[in-house]
């Protein structure tokens, strides 16, 4: 296996904090009707449902932070996300914030993006 340098390794704390950033602006509360007032947490919010401090958080998302698997798996279970999508550090950032919000778009809106994006592929 090869050797990773200090670079790389920093790289990709600073993807997984992105990943991270981008799903706690997506989240969204379970249940609720999605509206721009309840989609996405704050910094504070996320400490507090993690059980971890907003300036840890904010460490995490900017890449200072190295995370241990325990603090993976409190992030992953707030966010509702899976340790894949946010450790899928070779997929592009967008591509990360995509996935991650069809996953929790309701089915009926995914089916209708599905339906616009099988029409664009035709033209």
């Amino acid at each position: 296996m090869p050797e990773r340098d200090e670079e790389q390794i920093n790289d990709i704390y600073i993807e997984l904090g992105e990943r991270v950033k981008i799903a706690r602006k997506s989240f969204r509360k379970p249940g609720e009707t999605p509206t721009a007032e309840n989609i996405g947490l704050t910094q504070a919010e996320l400490a507090a449902l993690s059980k971890h401090t907003q300036s840890y958080i904010s460490e995490i998302e900017s890449g200072k932070a190295r995370i241990t698997v325990d603090v993976l798996k409190d992030l992953c279970d707030t966010l509702a996300v899976t340790p894949n999508q946010l450790l899928n550090y070779i997929e592009p950032p967008l591509t990360a914030e995509m996935a991650i919000a069809l996953q929790r778009m309701s089915d009926g809106d995914r089916n209708k993006l599905l339906q616009l994006y099988d029409l664009m592929k035709q033209k």
